[in-house]
């Protein structure tokens, strides 16, 4: 699903959308003045998708709306403008639902605002917006992208994966003998439960990858294992670019069980993973409290979702595959966050 797709849309042609490209084509690279180098095309798009998120905001303002939406308000933001805006439901800014901005996230977000404000300025002559510079240095954003903040990663051990692994199976009914009346209605979400969280330890996705998984990005045809799933794509989602993973084959077949059903329920909808019978989307705290659900029921203590998607970045590292590579899978702009895998992973040792 896009990050915001039916009301950025239609501001494509914002001035504050011509403003960000001329200051992409500056060559801003990753240090705060323009000219340190080109971005990344992941980073540009990643950066891309956050300045529509705030072009989405500003057009939303009641004196904006006043105004007209042509103008661009870089010099008249305020500091509460921009906090308003972080304080705003993530549903309206991210595509999700009960999901509130991380810490980081809003840094990034606010860097990245401030950053602009300071090429506007520059380009124009007029004194900086100081309203982002700001709020990065109040609670809780001045810290928010502290390396110190980030400990290290929180693996299942070898037997807990095995443990998962029987758990998912048995608990979403892949092995039950066909033809039971009513068996596929009764264990749906069962099944979509343990193909959510095998999609998480087996392609390493993150609750906002489930929640936004599209059922074209499902990768079956061509694969090792016919009718099997080998490979999803992800839609870029203002964090991460689109990107692919493999997935694990026992986690396909898990999969493959799953659509399974929602095909002979015929489940509505372009989701994967759809929260009701109807085929509405997923909120992210709900993946979110699934995987946790699924964690506490296999046995396994400190249900923390990303525990999954961590011993699948390490579990990968160990199989051989490089640093490089496997970022890409999660979907990674910044190498900050791999570097804390590698020091994890012992190659020669992993398991798929």
């Amino acid at each position: 699903m896009p990050l915001v797709s039916k009301d950025v849309s239609l501001h494509l042609d914002h001035p504050l959308n011509a403003i960000f490209e001329d200051w992409l084509a500056s060559r801003p690279g990753r240090g705060l003045r323009a000219g340190d180098g080109e971005l990344s095309d992941a980073s540009a798009q990643l950066y891309r998708d956050m300045w529509a998120v705030f072009i989405a905001h500003c057009c939303s303002m009641p004196r904006h709306r006043k105004t007209g939406a042509r103008q661009h308000p870089l010099g008249q933001l305020t500091r509460d403008d921009l906090q308003a805006m972080l304080d705003e439901p993530a549903a309206r800014a991210r595509g999700a639902v009960e999901h509130p901005w991380s810490e980081r996230y809003a840094w990034r977000m606010l860097h990245l605002i401030d950053r602009l404000m300071a090429f506007h300025a520059q380009r124009t002559g007029e004194p900086k917006n100081l309203a982002a510079h700001q709020l990065l240095q109040e609670p809780p954003y001045r810290y928010a992208n502290a390396s110190h903040l980030d400990g290290a990663p929180e693996l299942l051990t070898d037997a807990d994966v095995e443990r998962l692994i029987s758990f998912l199976k048995l608990s979403s009914g892949i092995n039950d003998a066909p033809g039971v009346p009513n068996a596929n209605k009764v264990r749906w979400k069962p099944a979509r439960d343990a193909a959510i969280v095998a999609s998480m330890l087996g392609a390493g996705l993150a609750p906002c990858d489930v929640q936004a998984l599209p059922t074209h990005g499902m990768a079956i045809a061509d694969g090792p294992e016919p009718g099997i799933p080998w490979r999803l794509t992800v839609p870029a989602d203002g964090l991460s670019p689109q990107h692919q993973a493999p997935l694990a084959s026992w986690a396909g077949h898990l999969m493959s069980h799953w659509l399974g059903i929602r095909e002979r329920m015929a489940i509505p909808g372009s989701y994967v993973f759809p929260s009701t019978l109807k085929g509405g989307a997923l909120s992210r705290m709900s993946c979110h409290r699934i995987a946790v659900s699924v964690l506490e029921a296999a046995g396994i203590p400190g249900g923390v979702p990303f525990r999954l998607r961590h011993t699948f970045a390490v579990r990968q590292l160990c199989l051989g595959h490089s640093e490089e590579v496997v970022g890409r899978w999660l979907g990674l702009v910044e190498s900050k966050a791999m570097r804390r895998y590698v020091a994890l992973a012992t190659p020669g040792t992993g398991a798929s």
